[in-house]
């Protein structure tokens, strides 16, 4: 199924470099092949840290070399049999959510987010790898993850329906916004998620649900599309809020007083 097309999404470049492996752990987009020799991926001991906070693989240097100078991956799926099949789907749709942004945004927009990750990640298999929301280009990383969050389980929703055991209707919708600084960025609860990372924030934009998402705020938003959504996620649009003001730009300014509230709930205002 085309799902870029059915959800006007573009399509991440045709020739990417995809590296399955079977073991358990974070997957990544780092697009290695795109940045490798700019900004960010300047040396072995760069890339060596940032596949050890994003994915928690350690290598040794001769096999950092190796996957330099022959693989220079993309994309980094983590397929392990326990996983099942819908673990793995949505795994590989948020990451190709990651690779649509990517063909969109460009190199040196994305050395910003792996910059990010580099200096201020932490690799923690319950927390994972973003830090605590503090550091430069941290609203780059918030926004991507938020963006590739939706996406992979939108997608697996609507693949699987309830039938998953990655995410639920309601646990989708039910999401608890953390204030920054926090090292708890992404992070499943009984019943739904919390963190930093707005992660929950475009699922409210889309759906037409009104629900409270903290103590005080409602998400009266209604009338968006994941296009939409997509369309504003240009070069330049670097943090959720610049996010928030491209959308209302391109959208005629359509719910501008509830969207700025909706991203005031979710402490990015």
């Amino acid at each position: 199924m085309d799902y870029c097309r059915q959800y006007g999404v573009g399509k991440p470049h045709y020739n990417l470099r995809i590296l399955a492996s079977r073991k358990n752990g974070a997957s990544s987009a780092p697009m290695l092949s795109r940045t490798w020799g700019l900004a960010g991926f300047t040396s072995n001991s760069k890339a060596g840290t940032f596949l050890s906070k994003a994915n928690g693989i350690n290598l040794g240097a001769n096999l950092i070399w190796i996957i330099l100078k022959f693989a220079l991956p993309d994309v980094i799926i983590k397929a392990h049999k326990n996983n099942g099949t819908d673990g793995v789907f949505s795994t590989t749709f948020h990451e190709l959510g990651h690779a649509s942004h990517f063909k969109k945004v460009g190199s040196r927009y994305w050395i910003k987010y792996i910059n990010y990750i580099i200096t201020y990640g932490t690799f923690n298999k319950v927390k994972v790898p973003y830090g605590d929301g503090h550091g430069k280009n941290a609203g780059t990383c918030a926004l991507g993850e938020a963006w590739a969050n939706y996406f992979g389980y939108t997608l697996t929703l609507k693949e699987f329906g309830a039938n998953n055991r990655i995410i639920s209707p309601s646990g989708f919708e039910n999401f608890d916004p953390v204030k920054r600084p926090n090292n708890n960025s992404i992070n499943p609860i009984r019943g739904g998620w919390e963190g930093w990372i707005p992660a929950g924030i475009m699922l409210d934009i889309t759906d037409s649900n009104r629900d409270l998402v903290r103590t005080g705020y409602y998400d009266n938003v209604s009338g968006y599309s994941t296009k939409n959504i997509f369309d504003a996620l240009d070069s330049g649009v670097e943090s959720p809020q610049a996010f928030r003001d491209r959308l209302l730009r391109e959208n005629s300014n359509r719910d501008s007083n509830d969207i700025k509230e909706l991203f005031k709930a979710y402490y990015w205002e």
